[in-house]
């Protein structure tokens, strides 16, 4: 009967995990998340990626829509240089936005609404995410879903070209939420001219780095 007993109280011992065992578990269910937070922070990035491209052909249809009506590019100011570069704030977007203000009676005196979207996401008091920052006057900044603004070259002298971003890299300096370039690679064999006339992008989610940037040619 004890010896019937001592074998039952040893088998019951022997179903229970050893700490070693346990801690393996644990680590293979580290691993396993790990992978998992990794690839959905993949799919999340190509996902904004892929939302930043098609705003910024949005843009850039909205800008060639312009100037098929007034004949010009929407430009905020009146430039003497081959290209201008601007951030899509309130002084570029009231003009496609047809807004009620300054700037986009001056340069949209019909009010057509070239562009339209959602509205954005408020990040902090200066910063937006994902749409536009629309004001009360119908104009407002549009914001890609990294948190930051597009970027936009226009071909102010009407040549039908303008000088590679990727060469001869925008710089626009402004309010917190401007688009930035980023460091680029090797140029040597990219183009120094393309033919666009309209050229629009997005810094993505690495801002300091251009090969991350979001862009229509």
């Amino acid at each position: 009967m004890r010896q019937t007993m001592k074998i039952a109280l040893h088998n019951q011992t022997n179903k229970g995990f050893t700490l070693i065992e346990i801690l393996v578990v644990i680590s293979i269910i580290g691993i396993l998340s790990g992978m998992l937070f990794t690839g959905a922070s993949a799919a999340m990035n190509s996902a904004r990626k892929a939302d930043a491209s098609n705003t910024a052909y949005n843009v850039r249809n909205a800008a060639a829509a312009y100037f098929t009506e007034y004949r010009r590019h929407a430009s905020p100011v009146t430039s003497s240089s081959d290209y201008e570069d601007f951030a899509t704030d309130e002084n570029y977007m009231d003009i496609l936005l047809g807004a009620d203000s300054g700037v986009g009676k001056e340069k949209n005196p019909r009010g057509i609404a070239f562009f339209s979207g959602k509205a954005a996401k408020k990040l902090s008091s200066n910063t937006y995410i994902k749409g536009i920052a629309l004001k009360t006057n119908g104009g407002g900044s549009l914001w890609d879903p990294f948190g930051r603004m597009y970027g936009i070259r226009l071909d102010t002298a009407n040549k039908g070209r303008i000088e590679n971003p990727e060469v001869h890299e925008p710089s626009i300096s402004g309010t917190e939420g401007s688009p930035e370039w980023g460091t680029s690679g090797s140029v040597s064999n990219l183009p120094e001219v393309i033919t666009e006339s309209i050229a629009v992008w997005s810094s993505g989610k690495e801002k300091d780095i251009a090969s991350d940037n979001v862009k229509t040619w």
